[in-house]
């Protein structure tokens, strides 16, 4: 059972966290792959439910939107 947790938005100061030792954190495989290779971090299999994530996007609706802002948005809304 967990007792403590801290979360911390980047995934390069979360692997050296475990790395020292000092807990263990829930990372995408990739972001963590060289220190994998180098046995500095293991993976430990854990029976957890799927877990989600939800984001926002915030654009005011006066301002300019560059094309690739309005068709970023039009895929999300598609």
């Amino acid at each position: 059972m967990l007792h403590t947790i801290v979360e911390v938005d980047n995934t390069a100061v979360v692997s050296e966290i475990v790395e020292e030792g000092l807990g263990i954190g829930f990372l995408p495989e990739y972001s963590v792959q060289k220190r994998l290779n180098n046995n500095k971090l293991v993976i430990l299999n854990v029976d957890i439910p799927a877990q989600i994530y939800y984001r926002q996007i915030l654009c005011h609706k006066n301002r300019w939107h560059s094309p690739f802002l309005n068709a970023f948005i039009k895929m999300l809304k598609d």
